[in-house]
């Protein structure tokens, strides 16, 4: 009698469960709106938004703030505050440093096209170089007003430039045409830049380089673009947006920037 007493409290407890009312949370307005795609980016989702994630977008609010500020200015040549270089600097350099612990999460390669294959690892490390670079010579531009002072300094960018953006011609994939679509026209951009900081190098003086082709209004677009691609390639990575689309994009963004920085050259010539 025990044992038939057990089995139909058993039966009676698995009969109130099947019939028992579905949480009203499942159905909430709130559950709703997060299985919206849009507001799933927004609240992480994928993307395990972090520190990192809240560096970086703090560094693209002020980096945008100030294009703007200087946008709506007059002229490209602005003072920026020191507060603004800083809080800049601080954002895109913790954004950069940390994303150094996140490159195991990146994938080696992705087939864009036929002998277009991007080493995503490296660039990653190659983008963290370029931003570091850019918040340096904003720096170095701010402190110098007009960054014409300092044989030393020029050489320090020059070293640097040429020991992480030289490719190495044993190791480069010359047969890819990522390395000419991204690899060259960056390390050009910063090896060039990086001569036109020593005084008496260069036919065009570092003055009328820092003021007149990679001034500080450059710099912080430069540094704005560079946060946004590293951030359109992470929601690629994450299978928000395709990879081949971001991979274009980016591709044209850096010919762009090459292309109006270029432009300046044979007037000053």
């Amino acid at each position: 009698s025990v044992s038939t007493k057990g089995s139909f409290s058993i039966l009676t407890m698995s009969f109130s469960n099947t019939h028992a009312p579905i949480p009203s949370s499942a159905s909430s307005p709130w559950m709703q709106l997060r299985s919206d795609p849009f507001i799933h980016i927004l609240l992480g989702g994928r993307l395990r938004f972090g520190f990192h994630g809240a560096a970086g977008t703090l560094a693209l609010l002020c980096t945008t703030a100030s294009i703007l500020h200087t946008w709506r200015a007059s002229t490209h040549n602005v003072f920026l505050s020191p507060w603004t270089v800083i809080c800049i600097s601080i954002a895109s350099m913790c954004t950069a440093l940390g994303s150094i612990p996140l490159l195991g999460q990146v994938p080696r390669s992705t087939v864009i096209a036929n002998n277009v294959v991007p080493p995503h690892r490296e660039a990653f490390e190659r983008t963290i170089a370029i931003m570091l670079y850019l918040n340096a010579r904003l720096i170095y531009v701010y402190m110098d007003n007009d960054g014409a002072g300092g044989v030393y300094y020029g050489l320090a960018f020059l070293c640097y430039a040429l020991y992480t953006m030289m490719p190495r011609p044993y190791v480069t994939q010359w047969r890819n045409w990522n390395t000419y679509i991204f690899v060259l026209p960056m390390a050009c951009g910063l090896i060039v830049d990086a001569a036109h900081q020593i005084p008496g190098l260069t036919r065009i003086d570092t003055h009328i380089w820092n003021t007149k082709v990679v001034n500080a209004f450059d710099l912080m677009v430069i540094i704005d673009s560079g946060l946004v691609f590293a951030f359109l390639f992470t929601l690629a990575f994450r299978g928000v947006i395709s990879i081949y689309r971001c991979y274009w994009l980016c591709a044209a963004g850096v010919a762009c920037i090459c292309l109006h920085l270029v432009m300046r050259i044979p007037s000053l010539l």
